[in-house]
């Protein structure tokens, strides 16, 4: 390789500034500004669902109730505990994104 083309593959790497929530273009790692943005909902739903902190969990923007299926949660368990402490009807929504579901909390929340 010569030196112009050197040149030419070191300008084509490009450094990027993070801000909180964001990931690196193409490293694999979705976002977790969307989920951040309800930190105090995810914490206490975890905690009911799951019997976990939110913490205890690496989520992203792309989580979803899914996920949780493999571990020792089945999904008509999880459904029936989200109907019981948030009144959210689940049915047909196994792969709905955890932001999403989080947004529905703070919105009935908000409503009341």
């Amino acid at each position: 390789m010569n030196e112009k083309e050197k040149n030419n593959k070191n300008s084509e790497r490009k450094l990027f500034k993070l801000k909180p929530g964001e990931s690196v273009p193409g490293s694999g790692v979705a976002s977790t500004k969307k989920i951040e943005q309800y930190n105090d909902i995810m914490n206490e739903f975890m905690e009911k669902i799951f019997g976990h902190l939110g913490a205890d969990f690496f989520l992203t923007d792309e989580s979803s109730l899914g996920d949780f299926e493999h571990f020792e949660f089945n999904m008509t368990e999880i459904k029936n505990k989200i109907q019981k402490y948030y009144s959210l009807n689940m049915d047909g929504m196994d792969e709905m994104k955890l932001h999403e579901i989080f947004r529905m909390i703070s919105a009935k929340s908000k409503m009341n």
